[in-house]
């Protein structure tokens, strides 16, 4: 099986909010990795815990814009178990300028986790660049490259990556997702720009493709991406 995103999501709020819950637009696939990234400003020092009562998340890694007092977390939970499924991120502490987006990954390995990793540039730069490791492919890079200042600029992936969807609206859309499906090992390098200068932070996992099984069809991308509110909550 060829691994894809199978369905998105993302929910973005300047108000202060303790938690936020965002559910899934279809059940989930049994087998399938989710890659769950969340935000928030920094005043009040929040934490970010993933959680959705069925699967176990692993934290990754925390990157912080200090200039802009916004930091960028994300997390994953392996061979999830198929059905309904919301994941709550928790601040620990009341938390403005939060967001949360949800990536279901399928046609993994049940433990695929080869590489991640998470930078913050210096601010006012239009490039920025994250390298991330895996030692055997097929892979699949799972991206989201977000940007902290208030100005209108939703960034883009480099060559190498494929777009998917863009979201958490301030002034605009401050972030984007992308992919890349991996076909050599080593330091992949992981970029994003802006159209005007800006302080871009990059989260990325790598993932490890399951063996293709013979008459199986490959993952797509479920049509329902977007930045729908429907299924979320906030506290």
């Amino acid at each position: 099986m060829t691994a894809s995103v199978l369905q998105e999501r993302q929910v973005f709020a300047t108000s202060a909010v303790v938690s936020v819950s965002l559910a899934f637009s279809s059940p989930v696939t049994a087998g399938s990795a989710i890659h769950a990234i969340g935000t928030g400003g920094t005043t009040n020092s929040p934490s970010f815990a993933f959680s959705d009562g069925a699967n176990a998340y692993t934290s990754l890694d925390t990157t912080t814009d200090t200039a802009d007092h916004q930091a960028t977390s994300h997390a994953y939970a392996p061979n999830v178990v198929a059905g309904v499924t919301t994941v709550t991120l928790d601040f620990g502490v009341s938390t403005t300028y939060n967001g949360l987006w949800i990536r279901e990954v399928g046609g993994v390995t049940s433990a695929p986790l080869l590489g991640h990793g998470a930078i913050t540039s210096g601010a006012s730069v239009t490039t920025d660049s994250l390298s991330v490791s895996n030692a055997s492919q097929p892979a699949f890079l799972s991206a989201l490259g977000a940007t902290s200042q208030t100005g209108a600029n939703t960034p883009t992936g480099g060559a190498a990556l494929t777009d998917d969807v863009s979201g958490w609206v301030e002034v605009a859309n401050q972030a984007t997702s992308a992919h890349e499906s991996l076909t050599t090992t080593g330091t992949q390098t992981v970029t994003f720009t802006t159209p005007g200068a800006d302080t871009i932070n990059i989260v990325a996992a790598i993932f490890a493709e399951a063996p293709s099984v013979s008459g199986s069809g490959n993952a797509t991308e479920a049509a329902d991406v977007g930045a729908g509110t429907g299924g979320v909550s906030i506290s």
